[in-house]
Parts: C-alpha cells; structure tokens; sequence
C-alpha cells in the first residue's frame, strides 16, 4: 500500500504580513533548527535519570549564562508569534528593570500591611481604624480610604423574633472545653444559635450527621471519636472546622463556619 503523506497547507494568520520580515515567517527557521540541532541532542536514555535544581537569578554574572537562557527561550517564544525579538544586551535591560520594581512595590505593600497588623495587635476594633491603600509608585501616587464592611444578610427568626447577620468573614466558635459528643453538639447549636439542624461534616466533606438518618450509638460518640474512625486526626486536633447546614426559623441561612474547641479556645486565653 501506499504510503501515507499528509498534506501540507500554510495560513496567513496575520494581516499584512511583511514577507521580507524576517520575525513573521518562521518556517524556514525552524527547519533548520530540525535538521542542523536535533540530531545533536542526547537520546532520551540518557538524561532520564537527570533533576533539575533551582538557580538564583543574577543578571550581572555572564559566567552562568543566565541571560543567555533567558534570551533563548524569549525569543523562540516570539518566533512562535510572530513577536519581534530581543538581542542579549535588551533582554538584560529588561530583566534589570523588572526586579527593582518587584523588590520596591513588595516592601512597600508589606509595610502597608504590618501597618494594619499593628492597629489589629493594638486593640483596635472599629473599621474606621483602618485603611484601604491604593498605590502607584511609577507616578509616585498613594491614596487612602476608610475601608468598606464586608457584605452580610440578616436573616429573621419568626417564631423567636431574634435575628442574626452573617458575612463571609463571620465564623461560629464553639467551646465547650472538652470534646463534645455528637448529641450535644446538635443540641448547642439548636439551642444557642436557634437553628434546627439538617446535616454537620467536616470540611472535606465527611458527614457526622444527619438529620434524616440519626443513629442513636454514634450520637452518644463524641466528635473526636467519630472522626478518627473516618481516618486519622488533623495535626492540630484541639479543634474541628464544621460545615453546618439548618433553619432558622422559616428561613435557610448560609451558616458560617463552626470551629469546635477541644481544649480552650485561643480567644479564651
């Protein structure tokens, strides 16, 4: 049988194409780089057993041939899009230029927010305390605001005539001092909180309970010992984060998450 051969088309991708560019067309090129390198190369065997380890960038050292990597491999990426390309002495120009911007706009933030840490560490609670920060060092341009509560719902409790309000940021802590079992723990946050429970699981989604088929000999186990016979404890066992899931009222709210204390909670002490 004849041997296949696929057909070779070639589409002009951008308009106007200068054809004397030598950036625009790089086909010829490439065949080269076929021809003349890749028999050059060390068969795959050879460097399979080779790891890579991670190099300090310095721009300044033409000995380790960082720029030399860099320029390469920016300009076979532009080849690839018809990107006009770097010669060695621009691409260390810009490499130059990139870092002294990353150092000074990072200072420059994480100052900004050690700032912000120091008013929280301080004591201070009201958000008026606070700052939002915008800032451009290229036009040497800093603005300050108070900055804005985080969005939260409140949901009613017809029956009580209580209400909560909740955003993203709220959290429920429970402790108790000791590990709790699954039977108080329903009835704590039933109570307490005023939510008529559906379903209790860990963040990772193992369930402990469910409204809808309750086992009385595993509501008499405490969270500890129900969650180890899901797998092992989490490092930092003195407390579990719950995702909690009930009514309130007539409503259904988006109940934040429950961190429940083992030992006394870091806020108690």
């Amino acid at each position: 049988s004849k041997e296949f051969i696929p057909k070779v088309v070639k589409y002009q991708l951008v308009e106007n194409t200068n054809n004397n560019d030598p950036t625009a067309s790089n086909d010829d090129a490439s065949a080269g780089f076929t021809e003349e390198v890749m028999p050059t190369l060390p068969p795959v065997s050879e460097v399979a057993g080779c790891a890579m380890e991670p190099e300090e960038f310095e721009k300044d050292d033409d000995a380790n041939h960082h720029i030399d990597y860099v320029t390469a491999t920016s300009n076979l990426r532009a080849s690839c899009y018809a990107i006009p390309i770097a010669d060695r002495i621009r691409t260390k120009r810009i490499a130059g230029s990139i870092i002294p911007a990353m150092v000074t706009t990072t200072a420059f933030v994480t100052g900004m927010v050690g700032i912000e840490l120091t008013k929280f560490l301080a004591g201070n609670k009201t958000l008026e305390d606070y700052r939002d920060i915008f800032v451009n060092i290229a036009v040497n341009m800093f603005t300050l605001s108070e900055p804005q509560a985080a969005m939260s719902t409140t949901w009613k409790n017809e029956d009580t005539g209580n209400s909560v309000t909740w955003s993203i940021w709220d959290r429920i802590d429970m402790n108790e001092g000791r590990d709790v079992t699954l039977e108080e723990l329903v009835d704590i946050l039933e109570k307490k909180y005023e939510l008529d429970i559906f379903m209790i699981s860990l963040t990772d989604g193992k369930m402990l309970y469910n409204q809808f088929a309750k086992k009385p000999e595993k509501m008499k186990k405490t969270i500890a010992d129900i969650v180890t016979t899901m797998g092992p404890l989490p490092e930092s066992n003195d407390h579990f984060a719950l995702l909690v899931t009930g009514s309130y009222g007539e409503e259904d709210p988006e109940v934040p998450t429950c961190l429940l204390y083992t030992s006394p909670s870091p806020r108690d002490s």
